[in-house]
């Protein structure tokens, strides 16, 4: 039996552990918290996911709240100008099924429980290098999946691969009851899009809290020094929710009767801070010489502009677990974990890195072009809407201004 330490309790690890621990693995997880601290701990993401990423936790029987969750059953999207005029506004179905938004706290704790019941061993402590020394000795891969982590740091950045030095956006998220939603105003359940040039967008959509009850959720992804850029220094989540509220008032006038009633849902559920997206190469070499690799926000960590980071998370632990398998009693080395991240580099997460980071900068005007005549041709709508849930999709058309026009040309036809 072929032993596997994966380092990090996140959608990632626990998608690879457990599909290893189905299929017969000897698996140890490390997380550096217990279910009790994760489940009242701090709110990590919106988690939204796309219909892609609900199969790959089908598949492995973790789609537990399907039929407890409001679907995110499409999209309505604003772009709104710096003096505040609402300049496009696009909505319609997702392209191939609606997302999903199941807070983290609550998967995480009920997949720790299953990956135990399978017969996985879930350690509780901080791995610190003699720990990931002991884990690369004892078995025969040792996986990292510690998302934004310190022991990320293991792994080298990739230059080549890098466009940013910094974060490009200061972020806020509150997930709130008392938030009628918009299905009265879209007529649909939608991931509820607000793109405001130069001063950054609005995120927002149903959500299933940890309390297993449903909620909303909102993130302000500002561009730093922008009259959005106003969270970093409050002294508490119920604080968080009223500049929220503030800056709504503000700067969003017509949200105003939706957000003015909301409250905290939890006492966690808030987070603010800020991302520096960064690829890191696969392959970590300890001072013994043995050898780590990674997957998740460990390898590519993203700003959460585009919701990408959880779907990333999921494919790539689903594409790590197939490569084990496939590798049957063959040595872990290092070719082989270069080639792994080579392939899903090369088939999907470089088109994911480089749509999310393409959100961050200033609207080219091809896709201005994209837009106006997405807001009167709802299949080209359709086409803009599966570029969040299929990466892959968006290329070329919505980062080459000839094939834009292309695309453009057809829509006129």
């Amino acid at each position: 039996m072929r032993s596997i330490s994966i380092i990090g309790a996140g959608p990632a690890g626990l998608i690879l552990g457990i599909g290893l621990v189905r299929a017969g693995y000897d698996v140890t997880l490390y997380s550096d918290r217990d279910p009790e601290a994760i489940r009242n701990g701090f709110v990590p993401s919106s988690a939204g996911l796309s219909f892609a990423g609900q199969a790959v936790e089908a598949e492995l029987g973790l789609n537990t709240w399907d039929d407890r969750v409001q679907e995110l059953e499409g999209v309505h999207f604003d772009v709104v100008a710096p003096g505040g005029d609402l300049v496009t506004t696009i909505e319609g179905p997702w392209h191939d099924g609606p997302w999903r938004c199941v807070d983290l706290r609550l998967k995480c704790v009920a997949w720790m429980a299953e990956f135990e019941r399978l017969g996985g061993r879930v350690v509780v402590r901080e791995i610190t290098p003699d720990d990931l020394e002991r884990c690369a000795a004892d078995t025969d891969l040792t996986v990292v999946a510690a998302g934004k982590g310190k022991i990320s740091s293991f792994f080298a950045r990739d230059d080549e691969k890098c466009i940013f030095a910094e974060p490009q956006r200061n972020i806020s998220m509150v997930v709130v009851k008392d938030h009628p939603g918009w299905v009265d105003a879209v007529g649909f359940a939608p991931l509820h899009y607000t793109k405001m040039l130069d001063v950054g967008e609005v995120i927002c959509g149903t959500f299933l809290n940890t309390d297993e009850e449903p909620a909303v959720f909102l993130i302000f992804d500002a561009v730093p020094g922008s009259p959005m850029d106003r969270f970093m220094h409050v002294s508490s989540n119920e604080e968080q929710v009223e500049v929220s509220k503030q800056f709504v008032k503000e700067c969003m006038p017509w949200e105003w009767e939706r957000v003015k009633d909301m409250r905290l849902a939890d006492p966690g559920a808030a987070i603010r801070g800020r991302i520096t997206p960064t690829v890191r190469k696969p392959v970590a070499k300890l001072p013994s010489g043995a050898l780590l690799t990674g997957i998740g926000d460990t390898l590519s960590t993203k700003d959460g502009i585009g919701g990408q980071g959880l779907n990333s998370a999921v494919k790539s632990g689903h594409h790590m677990l197939k490569a084990i398998l496939d590798r049957g009693d063959k040595a872990f080395d290092a070719e082989w974990i270069q080639h792994t991240w080579d392939e899903f580099w090369n088939s999907y997460e470089q088109y994911a890195d480089v749509f999310n980071n393409g959100l961050m900068m200033p609207v080219p005007v091809h896709q201005q072009k994209i837009f106006a005549a997405a807001a009167q041709n709802p299949e080209l709508a359709r086409k803009l809407f599966h570029c969040f849930s299929h990466p892959p999709s968006a290329f070329p058309w919505m980062v080459d201004p000839a094939a834009a026009e292309e695309v453009l040309a057809q829509v006129e036809r």
